[in-house]
């Protein structure tokens, strides 16, 4: 190695590649990052490729510890070591070594092996192994994936050129199968059959989020129960289940924010109450809140709240959460300088100069959330006027 770093060119020989886990070597991987590779003699003598297996591909240096933990599982293999069925299918998580590689005196292998290149596939008959013998002038060589050329495996003869610097632990994220889009006939059928037409402002912004994701589940039953024809215990149960009406909380009994709601929900001491949460009731109008001077977060979400007033008394809000009622404008929020939270997503705001009185009235906001507003397009400069960074 030292006659070879004598050479100017020698860093263009470095290379970091993958030595992963060999079913046939259990226990392998951790013994080589604690006291490095064995010699190519001694994997000659176990039956494998005389030298140290490596690759640019991680693919190419896990598939033979995926295959053998699958088939171990039951799984039967294509020739590719992919499975042929994935129902259920559940890898277990690995580790590679990455190393440093001086590859020296280089070579293409100099005949291709026939049946898979990945050791441990089914398919993969008596081939001829790597053998420095067969190499006499070369200190590697390489052998290229026949589906991929980017994809290779290299094989070093002299194991003192090969250097473990990483162990990676890994886990591999299973991708879902993605449902087609309906056809436009379908969503038709639908508009026909009324359940795409909202009756009002404030459902048509309801269902706004969910309609995309509620024709393909609308679509996936049509076409289950389509191919259904014979019916089973199965359908009939789903069939149930889908005509089953939805079970609907009661909402709460509160319609006015009077003095006894606020009691109820905050306390008795009217000017200790820092946080008052009156979610999901059916509180049209905000007011009476002129006891609460050291209120600091409001939470009416999900109420009937058409307009944002008489706040004037809270010196102390910090956080106001009016997300999904039917306020459509900002008004009357030069008195709550303080607030640095406010939620208003899923309301009836269109008018985006309004967005001005926010920069100019609520300086110190951190977070605003202004999702699902039907007309509100927040450009980019607004977008960055609203933001303050820490």
């Amino acid at each position: 190695m030292h006659a070879a770093r004598s050479d100017a060119s020698y860093k263009r020989s470095l290379e970091y590649l993958f030595y992963g886990q060999d079913p046939r070597l259990p226990g392998e991987i951790m013994r080589v990052a604690e006291e490095g590779f064995r010699s190519s003699e001694y994997y000659g003598q176990l039956g494998l490729d005389a030298a140290v297996s490596l690759s640019n591909s991680m693919s190419i240096a896990d598939i033979p510890r995926i295959g053998d933990s699958l088939r171990r599982n039951g799984y039967s293999m294509n020739p590719d070591g992919t499975p042929r069925n994935r129902i259920g299918l559940e890898i277990p998580s690995g580790q590679l070594l990455i190393t440093k590689v001086f590859l020296a005196r280089c070579s293409a292998e100099k005949a291709a092996k026939s049946g898979s290149e990945d050791p441990g596939m089914e398919d993969a008959g008596p081939t001829p192994l790597v053998d420095r013998n067969q190499y006499p002038k070369h200190d590697s060589v390489f052998r290229v994936k026949a589906t991929d050329a980017k994809q290779r495996t290299w094989f070093v003869f002299d194991h003192h050129l090969v250097l473990p610097e990483y162990l990676v632990e890994f886990e591999y994220a299973m991708k879902h199968t993605v449902a087609p889009d309906p056809p436009l006939s379908f969503m038709t059928e639908l508009v026909e059959k009324g359940v795409l037409q909202p009756q009002n402002e404030t459902e048509a912004n309801d269902m706004g989020p969910l309609a995309r994701a509620l024709v393909k589940f609308l679509y996936q039953c049509d076409q289950k129960a389509a191919s259904s024809s014979n019916g089973g215990p199965h359908d009939d149960a789903t069939a149930r289940i889908l005509a089953t009406p939805p079970i609907v909380e009661v909402q709460g009994g509160a319609t006015e924010l009077t003095q006894d709601v606020i009691t109820l929900y905050g306390g008795l001491d009217l000017s200790a109450i820092r946080y008052l949460n009156l979610h999901s009731n059916k509180i049209r109008k905000i007011e009476n809140l002129g006891p609460l001077v050291n209120l600091q977060t409001l939470i009416m979400s999900f109420n009937e709240v058409s307009k944002i007033e008489n706040l004037e008394t809270l010196a102390e809000l910090k956080t106001l959460d009016l997300s999904f009622n039917m306020v459509r404008r900002f008004e009357n929020i030069k008195t709550l300088s303080t607030l640095t939270d406010l939620a208003m997503n899923s309301n009836l705001l269109h008018r985006t100069e309004d967005l001005s009185m926010l920069r100019k009235y609520v300086p110190h906001l951190e977070s605003l959330n202004l999702a699902n507003n039907p007309g509100m397009y927040l450009n980019i400069y607004s977008c960055v006027c609203l933001s303050v960074h820490a």
